[in-house]
């Protein structure tokens, strides 16, 4: 951002919109996200900082280390686990994508905007992968 602070504006703007601004996943569950998915990228530097923000805003301590570790036997609500799955493929797998994993997220109680919501910040936490 130092080189070219011209581009991160807008950048930091629409972070700070997707992780802070009003949604229907909480502030805690959408830094838990942004920090599994800087796990999955090994991004030490963000993974910490936005596990700490999920964790002032209500995130058990240890439940990223559980995702990170075992998504299907970590202590977290279904649906949050269905969408976490999703996003762990669309991270890792995009084109391996259907249809029927986009169903198993909705039919798991996620709406449509939480959905949305979820898949900016994934697409966030990737801009610098």
């Amino acid at each position: 951002f130092s080189l070219f602070p011209e581009h991160a504006h807008s950048l930091l703007i629409f972070s700070d919109s997707v992780l802070r601004g009003d949604g229907e996943l909480s502030i805690g569950n959408r830094e838990l996200i942004g920090a599994y998915i800087s796990g999955l990228n090994s991004c030490n530097f963000c993974m910490g900082a936005h596990k700490r923000y999920a964790v002032a805003f209500g995130v058990d301590e240890g439940q990223l280390d559980e995702l990170l570790d075992d998504l299907d036997s970590a202590r977290i609500e279904d649906s949050l686990r269905e969408l976490l799955r999703y996003l762990r493929d669309l991270n890792n797998l995009p084109s391996k994508l259907t249809q029927s994993a986009v169903d198993k997220v909705m039919d798991a109680g996620i709406t449509e905007k939480a959905f949305f919501e979820a898949i900016q910040i994934a697409g966030l936490f990737n801009t610098h992968r």
